[in-house]
């Protein structure tokens, strides 16, 4: 039941953010952050609820397996993808139209592992792009790239020289919009923890907003 998206993710993230207005700068930006990638996994494969078998067909089938514990070296809260005979998946899975045998998406797995997807528009050309890397069972980096151009990226401290893991946002092009850092929490914590500094930016890349927190709390209002 799942095909094409009518939704565009910049206007669902809009209407979080204008539903939060009056609230801390850290509720317009931070609370959404945890959305951010399943709005567009939705938004770009799960929102317009048709029957698939009428629209899409896959080359290769590949199913979800959230259990991922018994796995050797998966990642931590990632699924893992097994294929028909119920191994971990290393390989490429497409979607196709059916009326006319057209790409729709590409998603690209590493021992049961989605390391990243493509979606295509009705020109066969690129739509959107998430690219994920990772090491030794940890994840290194996720971007999200719109028509080519880099629009959010999650880089964890393994790659950072940081203690802590970073996000950022961009404009269409390519000026830094939004970033912060923050640390993973464990359970009965938030599953983001705001360290340092979070930044917002205009277009010509000046501070419009930032703010200091330590452990999740908001220290200084700088701007």
């Amino acid at each position: 039941m799942i095909l094409t998206s009518k939704l565009n993710f910049s206007i669902t993230k809009k209407r979080l953010l204008m539903m939060s207005r009056s609230s801390p700068f850290i509720q317009r930006f931070g609370k959404v952050l945890p959305l951010v990638p399943l709005l567009l996994f939705i938004g770009l494969m799960f929102c317009e609820k048709r029957n698939v078998e009428d629209e899409l067909y896959t080359d290769v089938k590949v199913t979800v397996d959230l259990a991922s514990e018994d796995i050797e070296n998966s990642i931590p809260s990632s699924p893992i993808h097994k294929d028909k005979n119920g191994r971990p998946f290393t390989g490429t899975s497409s979607m196709y139209y059916k009326k006319n045998d057209q790409l729709y998406s590409t998603a690209t797995y590493v021992n049961g592992i989605q390391t990243g997807w493509i979606t295509f528009d009705e020109n066969g050309n690129e739509r959107y792009r998430v690219k994920k890397e990772y090491d030794e069972a940890k994840w290194l980096s996720t971007k999200h790239f719109s028509r080519g151009k880099l629009k959010a990226e999650w880089l964890y401290r393994s790659v950072t020289d940081s203690e802590y893991d970073i996000h950022r946002e961009y404009y269409p092009d390519g000026i830094l919009k939004f970033e912060m850092s923050f640390t993973s929490g464990s359970e009965n914590k938030p599953p983001l923890i705001y360290q340092g500094l979070m930044t917002l930016y205009d277009e010509q890349g000046n501070v419009l907003e930032q703010e200091l927190y330590k452990d999740g709390e908001l220290v200084e209002k700088i701007k």
